[in-house]
């Protein structure tokens, strides 16, 4: 039998516990006690949801953890019973699986740094025995401690295990030097007063009521260290410190949704109200410009002055608005102030666009290639500098149309102008800009779509369509053209699981990003794993 070396142990160790937490199956943990408040990085895993949404409990389904199971058994094959004999029955790890599993950086001192994960205990007990069994299984020289409220064990001078009645915590050192204090940090931690742990952080206590199945909090206390910080610290007129960022990744039916919100400082939080820059008062009769059928879109709704604003207090702008004014004959803030702060952009399709056009020789060559058809309206409070912008595009390059600008673009394609004294529209579909003196499409227009709310009340918005079946022929080709055969096999089973991707900036402080799934009544946590174990597959030959 083959003994494994005692750090790649250690690491299967760790992963094993992962794997065994995710295949057995609420009030705060007591784990969070252990957490000190000063931490800047904690990720909270609802281990029971994710059971339960990705079935979890069922591991053998997957050929990925096959193949991991049998290499624990090449390597191991008295870890690899035990392991198989704790999935079939979790109970006896002690371990609490009805709770959140805590991973979080321990930064106490600069040897004393940590990466921990951690859990609740159901049998302290029986986790005595797992850890125990486990180590001596695994050929791992280890003792055992006993403190007076907890006990721990360190193995290879690079992982601890610690752990009490009602929780346990695994440490792993970031440097070296930290490898000598982990008796000290693990009775820091177990001694730490309420007052002291992160519990008493509120934003923190926010964001964990608010946790999903995967989330993450994050300060940007944790950079301080880092030299780009440093200097981002000296450069701005602003306090950075003590901003917090929580991330929340959730799997629902159809969509894997993903959100961040920020948690500012009251500097940063005086500087964006003071002067917002976006805001959700778009203007929705812009819609009516573009069609419904569409590969992506984009919105936006800005204060455009506050926009000028920011752009004055960059480096070298006086410059640049000078050279702006001189070139164009007005000035940069009386044409952004031109704006009332709504676009919308829409890829239309991908068409095959002939064209011709003089060689180095002056021969006429005739050529075809994919070109994106796509528009962009915007708002606008006067057409005064539009019309003397189209004043200095070469005649050669512009045609005046009964109701539209027609221009050359790079002596090839052909864009399209339109606009009246609130509106402008630039296009290179004919259609579109000819409905533009209607007042936009009659019908089939993205005012008409399921999506005018997420335009209506998002500050910014973008999907795009995922769905290749949908796909013009023009991009299947070229999209299939670059693949080989196993790319193209793993490419046709993410067109099966994927429909759209939607990126909304919902306020000042919160973005999230949707993947939508396609239906096939399960779970997007089981789909992607599906697809997961079907990719791997696929690349392994097997």
């Amino acid at each position: 039998m083959r003994l494994l070396q005692p750090t790649q142990f250690i690491k299967v160790i760790i992963v094993s516990l992962a794997l065994i937490m995710l295949a057995s199956c609420s009030s705060k943990p007591s784990s969070l006690s252990i957490i000190p408040e000063s931490t800047n990085v904690v990720t909270v895993v609802d281990v029971y949801s994710l059971i339960k949404k990705g079935e979890l409990n069922e591991l053998e389904q997957f050929d990925l953890f096959k193949t991991f199971k049998k290499e624990i058994r090449n390597e191991n094959k008295k870890v690899s019973r035990m392991m198989q004999n704790v999935i079939d029955d979790p109970t006896e790890t002690g371990l609490d699986f009805t709770n959140d599993l805590l991973m979080f950086y321990v930064n106490e001192a600069k040897d004393e740094q940590y990466y921990a994960m951690a859990m609740d205990l159901k049998n302290e007990e029986k986790f005595t025995v797992f850890i125990e069994d486990l180590l001596d299984k695994g050929g791992v020289s280890f003792d055992v401690e006993n403190e007076k409220s907890y006990k721990y064990t360190i193995v290879n001078k690079d992982v601890a295990f610690a752990w009490d009645k009602n929780k346990v915590i695994c440490l792993t050192s970031k440097n070296y030097e930290s490898r000598k204090n982990f008796d000290l940090t693990i009775s820091t931690l177990f001694g730490l007063k309420e007052n002291n742990q992160i519990t008493q952080n509120k934003d923190f206590t926010t964001f964990y009521n608010n946790k999903k199945d995967i989330s993450l909090w994050f300060s940007t206390n944790l950079l301080e260290d880092n030299y780009q910080y440093k200097r981002m610290t000296r450069e701005l007129d602003f306090d950075i410190a003590d901003n917090y960022v929580a991330a929340h990744l959730n799997f629902e039916n159809n969509n894997m949704s993903m959100q961040w919100k920020l948690f500012p400082n009251d500097d940063v939080k005086k500087m964006v109200e003071e002067d917002p820059i976006l805001n959700t008062n778009f203007n929705s009769d812009l819609l009516s410009f573009l069609p419904e059928n569409s590969l992506a879109n984009a919105s936006v709704s800005m204060n455009p002055m506050a926009y000028y604003n920011m752009l004055k207090s960059e480096n070298g702008f006086d410059k640049m608005e000078s050279k702006f004014e001189n070139e164009m004959g007005f000035t940069l803030k009386e044409f952004i102030g031109s704006f009332k702060g709504s676009a919308v952009f829409n890829l239309i399709d991908i068409k095959e666009v002939e064209y011709t056009y003089q060689n180095y020789y002056s021969d006429t060559v005739t050529k075809t290639e994919p070109l994106p058809i796509m528009g962009l309206a915007f708002d606008i409070s006067s057409n005064t500098y539009i019309k003397q912008i189209i004043e200095k595009i070469p005649e050669n390059d512009l045609q005046k149309r009964s109701d539209y600008y027609e221009i050359k673009i790079d002596n090839r394609y052909d864009m399209y102008l339109a606009f009246n004294s609130n509106t402008c529209y630039f296009t290179n579909d004919k259609a579109s800009v000819k409905a533009f003196k209607d007042g936009g499409l009659k019908s089939g227009s993205l005012l008409m779509s399921n999506q005018v709310s997420n335009f209506k009340n998002n500050a910014f918005y973008a999907s795009m369509n995922l769905d290749f079946d949908t796909y013009p022929n023009t991009i299947k080709k070229e999209i299939t053209k670059a693949q080989n055969s196993r790319e193209g096999r793993v490419f046709d089973m993410w067109s099966e699981f994927a429909s759209s991707l939607e990126l909304k900036q919902i306020d000042n402080y919160t973005m999230q990003l949707d993947l939508k799934t396609k239906d096939n009544n399960k779970n997007s946590l089981n789909n992607m794993l599906s697809l997961i174990d079907k990719s791997y597959n696929s690349y392994m030959g097997l």
